[in-house]
């Protein structure tokens, strides 16, 4: 039967929404009711896909002038928000709350929205977690090197784990995966395709070099060794002011941030240069696109996404810093083995398409919901939405 659903998407970045979209278009098609809670990023991509959707706060990263991550700003910036969502206290809680008793769903699906992954437990409404993030708490990770990171490594984990609720399902989604932990029970699936993208997945390859590099700052630290190289082509995707300062190189074409304009960019180009996002990496492979990544400085989500793109043989990563014309010829030299990796390993690609075996265990989890409803077990006549 039909479910009333709310979904959470994060809204820090844009992979999370375009992973989410191709569930929600899904659950609708299928006559459930589905209200979706976002905000930043998120709302640009999810905006005029005829949605149910509204605004709600969102924890946010705060950058330095040069790109790189600054914790502490971050920290005292999102600490109020953060104790009042741990807390189940204040303004913002509150209105999410609101929002919660006013729709009464008898399901939550989050990709990792924190204010929905902490309500639904509490609140006895069942939960599905469906995101990426969930790779720090169920898999066997490679060991940081120092102790700071492996300091860091354990505060990422836990704050996955507080953001993250108590999921009765987990589905992780990633472009390659360490082993899972023995106890897990996070069921692992590829990254989430979209179908416009399939349709581009023969577009050829015209020798130019895509670039998504959101931040400006990014931008700055990659000009020289562009302008070095100036038989090639660099299409570039990022915020970057308009119109356009002086000093760009002529082999570089500035673009906006354009969803469709880049996966088509993205399915003709030769290779992809980028943050170390998942779901921009995954995009990129499935088009056997060699990637080269630079992981956003002190994000230590990036820094494993970039040692798990090195396994893969698909691209090698760096630090931005590091990027000189040589670093980019070494790059080039070794385009040719990651093309043959590439084929090899997407030889099958509707198998790395992550999304039919996320629909195969979402629709097991909405039976088990819907079961239960019959038993009396977490259901939407169970619900308490006392505070």
């Amino acid at each position: 039967m039909p479910e009333r659903i709310l979904y959470g998407v994060q809204g820090e970045g844009r992979g999370h929404a375009s992973r989410s979209l191709q569930i929600i278009q899904w659950l609708r098609a299928r006559g459930h009711r589905v209200k979706v809670l976002t905000g930043g990023d998120a709302l640009q991509v999810l905006c005029g896909q005829g949605l149910d959707l509204q605004e709600v706060p969102l924890l946010r990263y705060r950058f330095r002038p040069d790109g790189a991550l600054d914790p502490w700003r971050t920290l005292r910036e999102n600490l109020g928000a953060a104790l009042g969502l741990f807390c189940g206290k204040g303004i913002r809680y509150g209105r999410v709350f609101g929002i919660v008793r006013e729709f009464r769903p008898n399901l939550v699906i989050s990709d990792f929205e924190p204010y929905l992954s902490r309500l639904a437990p509490r609140l006895r409404i069942p939960l599905l977690a469906i995101d990426h993030q969930h790779f720090l708490t169920e898999s066997v990770l490679p060991s940081p090197a120092g102790w700071h990171k492996a300091i860091a490594l354990k505060l990422y984990q836990i704050g996955t784990r507080l953001l993250a609720g108590r999921p009765d399902r987990i589905i992780t989604s990633s472009f390659w995966h360490f082993p899972r932990k023995q106890a897990s029970r996070a069921i692992f699936v590829g990254p989430f395709i979209p179908g416009k993208l399939k349709r581009l997945r023969d577009a050829g390859d015209d020798g130019s070099v895509t670039v998504y590099l959101k931040q400006p700052a990014y931008l700055e630290a990659l000009l020289p060794a562009f302008a070095a190289r100036p038989e090639t082509r660099f299409r570039v995707f990022s915020h970057w002011p308009s119109p356009a300062p002086a000093g760009i190189p002529a082999n570089l074409e500035l673009l906006g941030i354009d969803r469709d304009a880049f996966l088509s960019q993205l399915a003709r180009g030769s290779a992809l240069l980028t943050t170390a996002g998942n779901q921009v990496i995954g995009e990129a492979i499935y088009l056997r696109k060699p990637v080269l990544a630079f992981p956003e400085p002190e994000v230590l989500e990036q820094e494993l996404n970039a040692a798990a793109l090195r396994l893969s043989g698909y691209g090698d990563a760096l630090p931005l810093e590091e990027f000189s014309p040589q670093r980019w010829d070494a790059f080039v030299a070794r385009l040719p083995g990651f093309r043959a990796r590439l084929q090899a390993g997407m030889r099958d690609r509707s198998g790395y398409d992550g999304r039919r075996a996320a629909l195969r265990a979402l629709r097991g989890f909405l039976r088990e919901v819907s079961q239960a409803a019959h038993r009396g077990g977490k259901s939407r006549t169970r619900l308490s939405y006392a505070s």
